[in-house]
């Protein structure tokens, strides 16, 4: 069919099959906050806090020498769709932290932001219905846990993920400590009055895990991390839900890709309302000539990774890859491939992290009415070769044999601005969104800004950029990012939600915005029968 791409002849890759060890069993405590610590707004004069990012020596050497990346043909502003924006205002302000890594869930009667906080993590809570009226909750995560005795109540370090559970009706909100992940998990929907369960897994070697993303495939929640190397961690769903000891499982020995001092995997994240089969998936994104000694010159790659889960005997669990699937060059090298400084602000030496290490977070599976599923993804490339960024998006869909490449834009302009920090979703009409950074050196200040596809606009095309929020001043730090947050409400399957990081002045301050891209159909996937006939919910188990 036109829609796909062919693969091309791919280098030997040798397939690695990784088997799961089992961590200790963690029993949660189950808590009923009575008092939740408040942030403690930053003001002039108090302590800034750079979060570390974990790197391993022998970064920054390509390897190859052919074909040092090729831009897409230019497609940005082609497209016939547009985005409607409905709430567009400021998130948390600046934190005392560098970066802010801000993330937002969506869920039946809240919105979620959760960002770095001097503290651990801030949760900024809004009425889905009523965003306009500002935080009916704002508090510490780690707050949760006082008194608990457990590292989360008292060294949450950040780095969190918000994520509803739209078949379960929970929330699940995440950060880690500098040793550890905590886990909280809420016995309903409504944040305002719930009980918590908090898990605290320990990092396989005990120390830091670093660049944690929290997903949900199948019967099961996933924690990728940077420890010297990818890692996954595997925790069974239903435990979990019902509120019962976690036996852990984690697969270490994925080969670090060679150039990068930073590694990690992105796993994929089902959104919607149908329940994905099969094993759980995880993807990274390869750019041959800079991390093999004998490149394809004419394609890159993306690598697909599939774990098949045995909750019981860890021995039977089996990470397997990678399916390498061939995709236009690009280039990996922007100002190098490890340095944090490279995109150049206004009237600024201090340059700001293009973060072209990992697919950016969230990766998002989603079913389709016609009845085949789409994967979608995003990182950044050097556009020209001149270390410009642009972002490189995917749509994947099976072919009958696998999942292959369907099509891939890029939002660049030409126009010399750099654009990063990329976090796709689709909806339930499969009109795609793409959210993002923009910022040059002769003007463009660290600002927010969208494109959007709609489902019958030729492969590759984006519509016309419109701007989120302008940024007004240079950032202080060159640490940005790390990532944006874009998802599609659970309620109203073509309302999406976004929040990332943008500078009315040299500190940051983090926007949350909705829009809706235009015609999408909202209805038009079945909804599966877990919902009731009348309407009515079924809710997972409770440990209330």
């Amino acid at each position: 069919m036109r829609w796909l791409l062919a693969l091309l002849l791919l280098p030997a890759v040798q397939a690695v099959e990784l088997h799961g060890r089992t961590l200790p069993t963690v029993t949660p405590l189950t808590l009923q906050p009575q008092r939740l610590q408040a942030p403690t707004d930053w003001q002039p004069g108090m302590p800034v806090r750079e979060v570390p990012r974990q790197s391993r020596p022998g970064g920054d050497k390509r390897i190859g020498t052919a074909g040092m990346g090729q831009a897409l043909p230019l497609r940005a502003g082609q497209g016939g769709a547009s985005v409607q924006t409905l709430f567009n205002a400021d998130g948390e302000g600046f934190s005392g932290v560098n970066p802010p890594d801000p993330v937002l869930a969506a869920g039946t009667r809240q919105v979620v932001q959760m960002l770095n906080d001097y503290s651990g993590s801030t949760v900024r809570v809004l009425d889905r219905n009523q965003p306009e009226q500002g935080p009916v909750m704002r508090f510490v995560l780690g707050s949760l846990a006082t008194g608990s005795g457990s590292n989360c109540a008292t060294n949450g370090y950040g780095d969190p993920i918000a994520h509803y559970d739209r078949l379960a009706h929970r929330w699940l909100l995440s950060e880690f400590t500098p040793s550890s992940w905590c886990l909280y998990v809420s016995a309903t929907d409504d944040l305002t009055s719930t009980v918590w369960q908090v898990y605290e897994f320990v990092s396989q070697d005990g120390g830091f895990p670093d660049y944690p993303k929290f997903t949900q495939w199948g019967d099961g929640y996933y924690l990728t991390t940077n420890e010297g190397g990818p890692y996954i961690y595997a925790f069974n769903r239903a435990a979990i839900l019902a509120g019962q000891p976690v036996t852990p499982q984690v697969f270490t020995g994925v080969p670090p890709l060679a150039g990068f001092a930073f590694n990690a995997l992105q796993g994929v994240n089902q959104t919607g309302f149908a329940q994905p089969a099969g094993p759980a998936l995880f993807l990274r994104h390869v750019d041959d000539e800079a991390h093999e000694s004998n490149p394809e010159p004419t394609a890159d790659y993306l690598e697909l990774w599939s774990l098949s889960m045995d909750w019981n005997t860890a021995g039977n669990s089996v990470l397997q890859g990678p399916v390498r699937l061939a995709v236009s060059e690009f280039d990996s090298d922007l100002c190098g491939l490890t340095t944090f400084q490279c995109l150049p602000q206004p009237g600024s030496s201090t340059r700001l992290d293009p973060l072209r290490e990992v697919v950016m977070w969230p990766v998002s599976w989603r079913k389709l009415a016609d009845g085949n599923a789409r994967i979608v993804g995003a990182f950044v490339t050097d556009a020209d070769g001149s270390d410009r960024a642009a972002t490189r998006w995917f749509v994947l869909r099976p072919d009958g044999s696998g999942w292959a490449l369907a099509q891939e834009g890029v939002n660049d302009l030409a126009d010399g601005i750099h654009r990063w920090m990329g976090s796709v979703a689709m909806d339930e009409s499969g009109h795609l969104a793409l959210i993002y950074n923009r910022v040059d050196n002769s003007g463009v200040y660290p600002g927010l800004a969208v494109m959007a596809r709609a489902p019958g606009d030729a492969a590759g095309v984006l519509g016309a950029e419109q701007s989120l929020v302008n940024g007004q001043a240079a950032n202080g730090s060159f640490r940005y990012g790390d990532y944006n947050s874009l998802v599609v409400d659970p309620q109203d399957g073509c309302l999406y939600w976004g929040t990332g990081e943008y500078n009315p002045a040299s500190n940051w301050s983090t926007r949350i915005f909705s829009f809706r891209v235009t015609g999408c159909n909202e209805g038009a996937v079945f909804r599966e029968d877990f919902e009731g006939a009348a309407g009515g919910t079924v809710f997972a188990d409770s440990f209330e």
